[in-house]
């Protein structure tokens, strides 16, 4: 960012008045104005300084060091005890009656030496001072300058030096060291002569005075431009563009016109995309269905060719098993004839091991298998039996355990001496489990005698 040059003037008067800001077209008041605030903010008076975190000392660099503002006060209270209005009566306290300047130094950019920073700052505060000499010459009072108050915004962090100057005139002398309101005054109009002209003369005269108003106010700025300018500060900081009604009617009928044609730009760009986005979209396809068609065929082909080689393959294994199965099939037919009896043997030694019965004289193979499986059937039934008994018993068990647990817990509770009543519960559970063994052992017995065929 460039450095812009800062200056800014205020008359005030002992009575004060409110300062107002304009937002969105509507006068808000945001403060109050005065002597005794301005002479308060530049001495870091509570009260007055609520925008200041860290107050300091103000350094006076011009002026009387020991009184300080006490000087300016002092100038004013003369002002008023010597001068008249101009009907020879004593100055109203809502008259102007002290001029309060600020300048600014810029904040020190990012890649600047800071050494370098304030040795500018030093030379530029001693040519601020010769200028506001010639400025104001012997109703320059006092200059101080603070180096408490931080740039807000882009520059937020950094210090922002500034210096206060304080004009107070002599006595007797009228109070012109506004060149903005001294060239305004020129066009003031008295009580009686605005009762001799129209409104239309009147407020002719008011935009006059408007004017030479603003004209004053830019040659004061640069007059402070020559000295600015010398320490690289440009006279127009960041502002809007100044055109006169012609040029501002000619520049928004450009604008408009910028805007539509742009607007039918945009919509044959648009219309162009789309339809190049369509064709794109459509080859795209196409050729994704050319891809897709090809790998289905492909695909296909590979399917047959695996077919055709997986049929032959087992065939050629087929043609193999079949061979090798004629050429042994002789012998496995002797071997089995040898085999068989010998292999009836073993069965009737194995089924002898299991107590199943062998089979009798003259009886049929299916008869022998029909009759050992009804025999297995009831086994089984009586073995899912049994096992449903034992379940409920042991269910039972652990009902009466816990029955036996529980009393146990009682009499413990009664009688106390806990070893002896759960020694005695293991031997109960032991006695139990010995009784149970014998009952299974009993049944198992009864069952093979009771299901033995005959």
């Amino acid at each position: 960012m460039g450095k812009y040059q800062f200056i800014h003037i205020e008359a005030v008067s002992i009575a004060g008045r409110d300062v107002y800001k304009k937002t969105n077209g509507n006068k808000v008041k945001i403060g109050y104005v005065s002597v005794d605030s301005i002479l308060g903010e530049a001495e870091r008076i509570d009260g007055f300084i609520s925008h200041v975190e860290n107050p300091q000392k103000p350094v006076i660099i011009f002026g009387d060091n020991e009184k300080g503002m006490d000087e300016v006060r002092e100038k004013i209270k003369n002002w008023f005890e010597g001068t008249k209005d101009k009907r020879g009566h004593k100055i109203r306290k809502d008259a102007n009656c002290l001029l309060a300047g600020v300048i600014s130094w810029p904040p020190i950019a990012d890649d600047e030496d800071i050494d370098e920073y304030y040795q500018k700052l030093k030379s530029f505060e001693i040519h601020m001072i010769e200028w506001l000499k010639n400025e104001y010459g012997n109703d320059l009072i006092s200059v101080i300058r603070h180096d408490d108050e931080p740039f807000k915004g882009y520059n937020k962090g950094k210090t922002h030096h500034h210096w206060h100057y304080f004009c107070v005139k002599e006595p007797g002398n009228k109070f012109d060291l506004h060149p903005g309101f001294k060239a305004r005054a020129e066009y003031d109009v008295s009580r009686n002569e605005r009762n001799k002209i129209s409104k239309e003369e009147l407020s002719d005269i008011y935009n006059e005075g408007k004017k030479a108003y603003n004209i004053a106010m830019k040659v004061f700025l640069d007059r402070f431009n020559v000295l600015s300018s010398k320490f690289g500060m440009e006279r127009y900081g960041e502002r809007r563009i100044r055109r006169s009604r012609t040029e501002q009617v000619e520049l928004e009928k450009f604008v408009e016109k910028e805007i539509k044609d742009t607007k039918v730009n945009c919509n044959n760009i648009i219309t162009k995309a789309k339809e190049e986005a369509e064709n794109v979209k459509r080859d795209v396809k196409n050729k994704v269905n050319d891809i897709l068609v090809n790998a289905k065929n492909e695909a296909v082909k590979i399917k047959n060719n695996a077919i055709n080689e997986g049929k032959k393959e087992a065939f050629a294994i087929g043609n193999e098993i079949i061979k090798i199965a004629n050429d042994k099939r002789e012998e496995i037919l002797l071997q089995m004839d040898k085999d068989k009896n010998n292999i009836l043997s073993v069965i009737k030694i194995d089924l002898k091991k299991t107590n199943v019965p062998e089979p009798m004289k003259k009886e049929t193979s299916n008869s022998f298998f029909i009759r050992i499986s009804n025999w297995l059937k009831g086994i089984i039934k009586n073995l899912t039996d049994r096992e449903v008994a034992i379940k409920k018993k042991e269910e039972e068990v652990k009902r009466k355990k816990i029955e036996v647990e529980a009393q146990l817990g009682r009499l413990v509770g009664d009688y106390g001496d806990e070893k002896k009543w759960k020694q005695a519960l293991i031997m109960i559970n032991s006695k139990l489990r010995d009784i149970q063994d014998k009952k299974e052992r009993q049944e198992v017995l009864s069952h093979q005698t009771s299901h033995k065929p005959k």
